[in-house]
């Protein structure tokens, strides 16, 4: 570019034109600036399994699993299902929200949000999930 370019180009358009080309590259050649909304999107949960039914001699230790808030509570399942349980067949199970505080547990609808269960940060000491098999 010639100096005397510049000068007739004007300040506001080379601005304009930067930032274009600053928001082009970041968006082409850097995926993590991609993901920045994913990562905020995530939710981390620790799961028991409790093992009854036909996970009976499981080693129940507690897992932990990351996945979208905005996700179905039957992602969810799916998620546990692939990471951990393949190995049971075609064992049904269900899914249940821990709320170590008031020592309560309720049943998780597959169509309802993930969120609709947790507070967007969930303690990270307690159990946020029973993993429990149907009979």
């Amino acid at each position: 570019m010639k100096l005397g370019h510049t000068k007739t180009c004007g300040y506001d358009t080379l601005k304009r034109v930067y930032k274009y080309s600053e928001q082009y590259y970041l968006s082409r050649y850097c995926p993590i600036q991609k993901k920045k909304k994913m990562v905020y999107d995530r939710i981390h949960l620790t799961f028991l399994i409790i093992p009854t039914g036909p996970f009976f001699g499981y080693q129940s230790t507690p897992n932990g699993i990351s996945i979208s808030k905005n996700e179905p509570v039957s992602a969810l399942r799916t998620e546990i299902w692939n990471n951990y349980l393949t190995e049971y067949g075609n064992a049904s199970f269900n899914l249940r929200a821990v709320d170590i505080e008031r020592r309560e547990y309720v049943y998780m609808e597959p169509e309802k949000k993930i969120s609709d269960y947790f507070n967007p940060k969930p303690s990270g000491i307690s159990i946020h999930i029973l993993v429990e098999a149907n009979d």
